[in-house]
């Protein structure tokens, strides 16, 4: 819906969630937990203390916030701000996400990767089109050009090195991080 918040958080981390509702500058402003149906899926109140991991602040315009702390991946699902009204409460979806972060290292190192073999095809393109360019018209090219190939030749074996020992130092990370996660979970 047009009103749904869509919220990503990480592991571990902590998540700020601002809800605003009009007319609500002295309303009691809440945040619960789907359905969201009686007090007790209400996880923080604006005329309460905050408990456990939950704080809302609110600034007295309609608009207030939640912070989250410790996210865990279970906090994962369907929200919702309220505002306590005279008749019927008025709400605000917030679909939460929260992911564990392993995946986002992994991605990150896709990215690079590619990133890397882009940025390598690339410079590769442009040495042989200028190698195609200045090629000379007669058949015997002159040395200073033979030594201009060569460079070129010598330029693109180390840029696929660079890219090859790229992949590997990635991949190196991707297994120390991945086995250092594992050590964890065991701990």
């Amino acid at each position: 819906s047009a009103d749904e918040m869509k919220i990503l958080g990480h592991s571990g981390k902590t998540v700020t969630i601002t809800c605003s509702h009009s007319w609500a500058a002295t309303n009691v402003k809440y945040f619960c937990r789907d359905p969201c149906k009686d007090s007790k899926d209400i996880l923080v109140k604006s005329d309460q203390s905050p408990t456990g991991r939950y704080t809302l602040k609110d600034s007295g315009e309609g608009t207030f916030t939640v912070n989250i702390t410790d996210l865990q991946e279970s906090d994962s699902g369907i929200y919702w701000c309220g505002v306590n009204r005279s008749g019927f409460d008025t709400y605000q979806k917030v679909n939460l996400t929260v992911s564990n972060g392993k995946n986002d290292a992994y991605c990150s190192i896709w990215c690079r990767i590619r990133k890397c073999k882009i940025l390598i095809c690339m410079l590769i393109t442009i040495i042989d089109s200028d190698t195609n360019t200045n090629r000379p018209t007669t058949p015997k090219p002159a040395a200073g050009s033979q030594s201009s190939t060569a460079k070129k030749h010598l330029l693109r074996i180390i840029l696929f090195k660079l890219c090859e020992f790229t992949v590997v130092f990635l991949f190196v990370c991707l297994f120390v991080f991945g086995l250092f996660d594992s050590l964890k979970s065991i701990q």
